[in-house]
């Protein structure tokens, strides 16, 4: 398999997922990252 293979087929997918995705789920997403951001500052705060 190719580089130029394995490029098509990421376009491939990032196609379907960006056909596929709800618009409307993403700033959960954002929220969720922004907690898990703060649980893992909190533990190395904690660490030190």
């Amino acid at each position: 398999m190719t580089t130029q293979d394995l490029n098509k087929d990421l376009a491939t997918v990032l196609d379907n997922v960006s056909q596929n995705m709800d618009l409307t789920q993403v700033p959960v997403i954002s929220n969720e990252g922004l907690y898990c951001q703060r649980i893992l500052q909190a533990e190395k705060d904690a660490a030190y």
